[in-house]
């Protein structure tokens, strides 16, 4: 996709980040996507991420110098319908309010997701980058059933590629029979893309 435009720490993210300089850890709770752009100057005000908000799965965290690693992961399994990906939100556990909205990204130009009957297996990617501080420790809470063991990785990639495998059979064998369209390609869409997020 896209160049995330515009990353913002919200106003309660702000007045969280305030509150935690006595030492008490960040947790991020969980990340959401949103189906609305909104003007720029709007964002920092936002308490949740535009229409739709579908969860997506927050992966286990890594680190790199002096910044702190979250991928997450969208997939369009059980997606009914497609819809216009405008916004990544991170939201994490407020003391006093309980979960806010902490911070967001907003794309350049929207990102279709297809229902998983448009297009199966359809998934993303996306590594966002945080600072890390030494007066404010970090935590995300990982959600178990979003994770995979390496079999099952491991399995859903063989069958993909079995998949493809058939489908560029099936292709090979209809440019053998049909001689004057082209038949486009079927393919994988994965995409991995990473994001900056000064904290």
């Amino acid at each position: 996709m896209n160049i995330w435009e515009n990353t913002v720490l919200t106003d309660k993210g702000k007045a969280l980040q305030a509150k935690l300089l006595s030492g008490q850890t960040l947790k991020i709770k969980r990340v959401t996507t949103g189906a609305k752009k909104v003007p720029v100057v709007d964002l920092r005000q936002q308490l949740d991420v535009t229409e739709g908000g579908y969860d997506i799965t927050l992966q286990p965290t890594r680190t790199d110098g002096e910044k702190m690693i979250i991928p997450v992961f969208l997939e369009n399994k059980g997606l009914k319908e497609s819809y216009e990906l405008w916004q990544v939100g991170f939201y994490a556990e407020d003391p006093d309010e309980g979960e806010i909205l902490f911070c967001l990204a907003q794309a350049a130009q929207a990102k279709n997701i297809p229902s998983e009957k448009e297009s199966p297996g359809f998934s993303i990617t996306w590594d966002f980058y945080f600072d890390i501080s030494n007066t404010v420790p970090f935590e995300v809470v990982l959600n178990s059933a979003g994770l995979v063991n390496i079999e099952a990785y491991q399995a859903h990639t063989e069958a993909i590629q079995q998949t493809n495998t058939r489908l560029n059979s099936l292709n090979s064998a209809l440019n053998n029979i049909v001689t004057s369209p082209v038949i486009g390609k079927v393919t994988n869409y994965t995409t991995s893309e990473k994001e900056y997020i000064n904290i």
